[in-house]
């Protein structure tokens, strides 16, 4: 019972999280569409900028792995095809995360 109530308090906790970083991004989003490529560099230059982004992505995984994995827990019902389908979730909630963080320490430094 205790790893259920972790997991709805994980989800709840960065879905709030999320929020904010979400507002801030759709807020330049409108922004970067009108940026040269150039302009779009110097933007994502910005330590906190990059930073922000790095949080935004893998908190955004993260959200969506809990939030997933409660989907497959609900309406899947074959145990093998659940287990395939929860380990590439994971994988892929990790790998993404991982490259876009080291993508903004190239870009940034």
């Amino acid at each position: 019972m205790k790893k259920v109530i972790n997991h709805w308090l994980l989800h709840r906790v960065s879905a709030v999280v999320l929020i904010p970083i979400m507002l801030w991004f759709l807020f330049h989003l409108s922004k970067i569409f009108l940026f040269s490529y150039a302009d779009a560099l110097q933007f994502l230059k910005i330590k906190f900028n990059a930073i922000l982004i790095c949080i935004l992505v893998t908190v955004a995984l993260f959200h969506f792995r809990i939030g997933f994995g409660e989907i497959l827990e609900d309406y899947l019902h074959h145990e093998k095809l659940k287990k395939i389908i929860t380990t590439i979730v994971l994988i892929i909630s990790i790998i993404i995360p991982v490259v876009v963080i080291v993508l903004m320490a190239i870009l940034v430094l």
